[in-house]
């Protein structure tokens, strides 16, 4: 459960991440276009007005994409939504933005607070849209101007809303694939009745043997008479019971796989000399549970020049040699 809230806090702070660089996209280009147009003589008498506006918002630009956003909670990108409301409103008071493309600038802040936002959140941001837009007219009004923001407000907010209503319903069904993918996976290589990686996932672990790594082969001592005193059923709770000692065990679940029968391997990365002694705790632990089937265990380090099938038949004597010296203990294969 913490490694899954983990998971969702680290994606939320990623998504707050790409919100605020698109933010800083849309800031440079809208500075950029402007700069464009002041160059070709657009702005006319208020030249360096507009320069200094559009410069302004490729330096804000360049400031957004510097800061640590991944850090922050999404909810600190809608400073930038605010930013970006004032700034429309600012423009358009100095005479830089005028009336008939005011309020599509509107839209497109909210276009951006539902494409990263939830829904929700275009509601709470309609009272700063309304004072930002009605902040240059506070003096005199031209005519249309309410009608314009009566339908350019509630067209934004409507607009950011739907965006938001449908991002989350496109993000639970990507999140619900992959989830089914990764159920999928993991169930591709488990083992149904020990909860460890199966076959598959052991001939993984064989091909993944790096020189310095140690392989383990463990065996259940007489499983055989366990199945014929005491049942199949018994036998099948033994493995269970083995497998989920292994999970408690061994430090890194990813290491460790059902072989086939009553026969397990465990992977020890880089393991120097502590090899033996990481198997006996493992062969000490499940013989303090009293099971009716002790472990015996042959170990092989991997070695330059070997294949895995090399090691895999070392670890395998080295077995062989653990039960014939009375089982239930661990043979290390001699250094060659």
């Amino acid at each position: 459960m913490r490694k899954q809230l983990r998971a969702l806090v680290a994606a939320r702070r990623e998504r707050a991440g790409d919100a605020a660089f698109q933010a800083a996209c849309l800031f440079a280009c809208a500075g950029l276009i402007g700069l464009g147009y002041d160059l070709s003589g657009g702005p006319g008498e208020d030249l360096a007005l507009s320069l200094a506006v559009d410069a302004s918002m490729v330096l804000f630009a360049m400031a957004i994409g510097s800061l640590p956003w991944c850090r922050w909670p999404r909810p600190a990108t809608l400073g930038l939504a605010v930013i970006a409301l004032a700034g429309v409103s600012l423009s358009h008071l100095a005479g830089l933005v005028p009336l008939a493309t005011y309020g599509i600038w509107f839209v497109l802040i909210f276009v951006w607070i539902g494409t990263w936002h939830p829904p929700g959140t275009s509601y709470l941001m309609c009272p700063v849209a309304v004072l930002a837009y009605v902040v240059p007219f506070a003096l005199d009004a031209p005519e249309g101007v309410i009608a314009s923001g009566l339908i350019s407000i509630p067209t934004a907010v409507l607009i950011g809303e739907t965006i938001a209503r449908r991002s989350r319903a496109l993000r639970r069904a990507e999140a619900a694939k992959d989830e089914a993918l990764a159920a999928l996976t993991r169930a591709n290589v488990t083992d149904d009745l020990t909860g460890l990686g199966n076959r598959r996932r052991a001939n993984s672990l064989l091909d993944s043997l790096e020189d310095g790594d140690a392989l383990a082969i463990l065996d259940l001592d007489h499983f055989k008479r366990v199945n014929d005193t005491l049942g199949h059923h018994r036998g099948d709770e033994v493995l269970q019971e083995l497998g989920e000692f292994l999970l408690r065990t061994v430090r890194d679940h990813d290491t460790v796989a059902r072989y086939g029968g009553e026969e397990f391997i465990v992977v020890i990365r880089q393991a120097g000399t502590d090899a033996t002694a990481v198997v006996e705790r493992i062969l000490t632990g499940w013989r303090e549970l009293s099971p009716p089937a002790t472990l015996s265990a042959g170990i092989a380090m991997k070695t330059p020049g070997q294949t895995w099938s090399d090691t895999f038949s070392a670890a395998d004597a080295s077995l062989y040699r653990a039960k014939e010296l009375g089982r239930d203990r661990a043979v290390l294969q001699p250094a060659s």
